[in-house]
């Protein structure tokens, strides 16, 4: 008598099977429709406007980009797994990478996706420590501070090279905004318990076990440093690769503007704003439109698309969106 075949697993999928494939489906749509209005836009771009010639000079320096996108993802992930150690919950390196992943697609591709940042993260890593959204709220909160005070320094550093009065004057309050936003941001995370604790209790069942407070380590300081170096120069070398030349200190005014006002919450991964900002902030350092925007529509295609792109593959292997193999015989 012959063994009994094994469950037909694709027939055991039902609605909640049903809804995994849609939402593998959409989110692969959701990419595909971005890379070919991407695509689109840099034809166009490229016949309306100045588009320097590709070479090898150019692909070495998009391979940096690409290089330092995924690094500063893995220094996220490295802030994330020590704010989780020190709560007692530790997750390997593998895991919190792919938490980082998964909480940039969130914040990628879905409308004020950085608020479900920390809640995506530890989604991502609930197979090896459930409640880890206290610990990623932390990471993300450090990281948006350190952001804002870095861009604050920044921008007042590159205030010296002299503007036009008015100009100089807005400048300085922002600069002086951006770096006491950013040091309140790092400073508060200490007190990350007890905001948690006024919030909804559903909320405080969600962050309030990982929640952990404390001054801000040097390690953790280095990390926050590193991370958004590591992001500025994902802009610096996509446009470089070009011919848009811009200083460390040029680039992180741009990546930093950029970024906040990518944070309004009005489009997924404030695409099309994050675009706007960067050509105005250009503009301001001399640049013409017709010269970035090919250039900026590049590097949004490593930044925005690949990255949101690598968190959909990560979330597929938490989730196992990808289609069920059938059991084999035994």
């Amino acid at each position: 008598m012959g063994k009994t075949p094994g469950p037909d697993v694709t027939n055991k999928a039902g609605p909640a099977g049903e809804r995994r494939t849609f939402t593998a489906r959409f989110n692969r749509a959701v990419i595909l429709v971005g890379f070919v209005i991407y695509a689109v836009a840099l034809v166009f771009a490229a016949r309306r406007w100045d588009f320097p010639r590709f070479d090898w000079r150019a692909a070495g320096f998009l391979a940096v980009a690409l290089a330092g996108e995924f690094g500063a993802k893995a220094l996220f992930a490295l802030l994330f797994a020590d704010a989780l150690k020190r709560q007692g919950q530790p997750v390997g390196f593998a895991g919190s990478f792919r938490a980082a992943l998964v909480g940039t697609a969130a914040a990628r591709l879905l409308p004020a996706g950085g608020a479900l940042t920390p809640t995506a993260m530890a989604w991502a890593v609930r197979s090896e420590k459930d409640q880890t959204a206290g610990a990623a709220l932390r990471t993300s909160i450090m990281s948006y501070g350190g952001l804002l005070l870095l861009t604050g320094m920044a921008l007042g550093w590159v205030l010296t090279t002299g503007r036009h009065p008015l100009l100089f004057t807005g400048a300085v309050i922002a600069s002086l905004i951006l770096i006491s936003a950013g040091a309140v941001i790092l400073v508060a995370s200490r007190w990350l318990p007890r905001v948690v604790a006024i919030l909804p209790e559903r909320l405080q069942r969600h962050f309030g076990p990982t929640a952990g407070g404390g001054y801000i380590t040097l390690r953790e300081a280095i990390l926050i440093l590193l991370r958004v170096a590591a992001e500025a120069t994902v802009l610096w070398a996509a446009l470089t690769a070009f011919g848009i030349q811009l200083s460390p200190s040029q680039a992180m005014v741009a990546f930093g503007v950029s970024t906040v006002v990518g944070g309004i919450p009005t489009t997924p991964g404030g695409i099309g704003l994050v675009e706007g900002g960067l050509v105005g902030v250009l503009a301001g350092f001399g640049f013409s439109a017709g010269t970035v925007v090919a250039p900026i529509l590049i590097y949004r295609v490593i930044d925005y698309w690949i990255a949101g792109a690598a968190g959909i593959v990560a979330a597929s292997r938490v989730t196992g969106l990808r289609p069920p193999r059938a059991a084999s015989p035994r």
